[in-house]
């Protein structure tokens, strides 16, 4: 969400990770929706940045045939980085991809002239990407087994 806000980019709604099946994950876990109330996200984040939830068809196939750049950025990489060597391809290819694998695409702290991404992406965090309620409900659930568990070991 930074990352577009900072590049003035259409961001779509992300895909997890592709290793998930190699994991013995189900490939459902791979939908953001399945995860997270994706309307939301757009709902919250409809004054900073355009969300979409899928490319175009046209654009997915030129996804398909790694027809437009990919980058995968480092979590520590700074705005500079976005601004220098991702925006002029994303300008030349109209869509680049992001593949995030540490966690995060932008460094943790950024300089005081940069406070509106840090708000927007305590606001992502906190308020834009909420759980859907049956995973909430699992985790809690989950916690509960743990709990129980671990209070008969005591």
């Amino acid at each position: 969400v930074t990352i577009s806000r900072l590049l003035n980019a259409t961001l779509v709604i992300p895909e997890i990770q592709e290793s998930t099946h190699s994991k013995g994950i189900s490939s459902k876990f791979k939908s953001f929706s399945y995860l997270y109330d994706e309307e939301q996200f757009i709902a919250a984040l409809t004054n900073d940045v355009i969300i979409v939830k899928s490319l175009p068809l046209k654009l997915k196939k030129a996804r398909k045939q790694k027809q437009y750049p990919t980058f995968k950025p480092r979590s520590s990489a700074s705005p500079s980085f976005y601004i220098s060597e991702v925006l002029p391809k994303l300008k030349k290819a109209k869509v680049i991809g992001l593949v995030l694998t540490d966690g995060g695409c932008l460094t943790s702290i950024l300089p005081p002239s940069l406070a509106e991404y840090q708000k927007l992406r305590c606001w992502v965090a906190f308020h834009a990407l909420p759980f859907r309620p049956e995973i909430l409900a699992l985790g809690h659930q989950m916690v509960e087994r743990t709990f129980t568990l671990n209070s008969y070991n005591i």
